[in-house]
């Protein structure tokens, strides 16, 4: 008979969805009037339109760098693999704490599309710091020039400080160990065997092998990077740049939609402090915390019987609806993702 039984991975991520959509229900159970529905019976439909585009360029950027990277340490991947491969990283960010299990399965996957273990893990590695140094810079940025932004919340300012040492000290480890095998291999080792402890992997003692073998080639097609193929990390920098801007656009467009009045320059800093304090939640997905983050980021520009609304088409958007693609990318992958014999076969390979 065969096994009808949902994935444990799945079953995570339906959990963690209804966990944060009964509590987006009882902020909007709470804050909702006759307002909200006024609001949105005249919702202007040309911003949610241009909303969704911004979604599918977010997802394009982010497929598009990773081609572009790929290429860099000498090899090739197609485009639409990596769109699988982003929509695979989002499901495992999502159900994972510290959002830490995108990226040591986006390495197997690169690895099962023909792209060595240690190009690979330059690929993901360079789109973690990219990432990282884009998002610092916009909290600098909002520090210095938007600080008015945090005057409610002072701890808010300890936790942009706290999780840009972070992002850069994790930026700075990354790249030492690169040079330092030892380093890169501990730290590796506590990641999988936190997956191990949450059921997310089985058998981290064979990731560890298998990176070990293949740190020499990251070294390798990291020197390539900052030596003659330059051009690509400048390429996946600026992709990395433009990812993030259609990703803050999409949510000033929904909130556009809504007929909701602020600038760019102050949505653009809002909402990149908003992905930067999320980064590296303890709770999967930064579930409960990230909807507290936004109403207190934006409950001086979003009227209170719509910030229940906004919140949903954030978390939609930016989050579940890749996410539950990447569930069924994993449906392909998944059964060997939690083998370790299949996982061992390959590295022999």
């Amino acid at each position: 008979m065969k096994n009808t039984r949902i994935p444990v991975n799945i079953q995570r991520l339906i959990v963690i969805t209804l966990l944060s959509f009964l509590l987006i229900g009882g902020i909007i159970y709470f804050t909702a009037n006759r307002q909200t529905v006024a609001s949105i019976r005249n919702i202007k439909v040309n911003f949610m339109l241009l909303g969704l585009l911004f979604y599918f360029l977010e997802f394009s950027f982010d497929a598009i760098r990773t081609k572009v990277l790929v290429k860099g340490t000498g090899h090739k991947i197609k485009l639409f693999e990596c769109y699988k491969l982003v929509a695979f990283q989002v499901f495992f960010d999502l159900i994972t704490p510290f959002s830490f299990g995108g990226q040591p399965f986006q390495i197997y996957i690169l690895h099962k599309k023909k792209v060595p273990g240690g190009s690979a893990t330059t690929v993901v590695i360079t789109k973690l710091i990219l990432g990282g140094l884009v998002l610092t810079g916009i909290a600098i940025w909002a520090l210095i020039f938007y600080s008015h932004i945090f005057a409610g919340v002072p701890i808010f300012k300890f936790f942009v400080k706290l999780t840009g040492i972070i992002l850069l000290g994790a930026s700075a480890l990354f790249i030492a160990g690169l040079y330092t095998p030892r380093v890169t291999a501990w730290f590796l080792t506590v990641i999988f065997k936190v997956l191990w402890k949450i059921k997310i992997m089985k058998h981290p003692d064979v990731y560890k092998k298998k990176v070990l073998k293949h740190l020499i080639l990251a070294r390798e097609s990291f020197d390539g990077f900052i030596g003659h193929r330059v051009r690509y990390l400048l390429i996946g920098t600026i992709l990395t740049i433009f990812m993030f801007l259609s990703l803050i656009m999409m949510i000033l467009s929904f909130l556009w939609g809504f007929n909701i009045q602020l600038d760019i320059l102050t949505g653009i800093t809002i909402t990149g402090s908003l992905l930067f304090l999320i980064t590296f939640m303890p709770t999967p997905g930064s579930s409960g915390l990230g909807e507290g983050i936004f109403y207190l980021l934006y409950r001086d520009y979003v009227p209170s019987h719509l910030i229940g609304v906004a919140i949903f088409l954030w978390r939609f958007f930016a989050q579940y609806l890749t996410a539950f693609i990447g569930a069924v990318v994993t449906g392909h992958y998944g059964s060997e993702l939690l083998s370790a014999k299949k996982i061992s076969d390959t590295s022999e390979k």
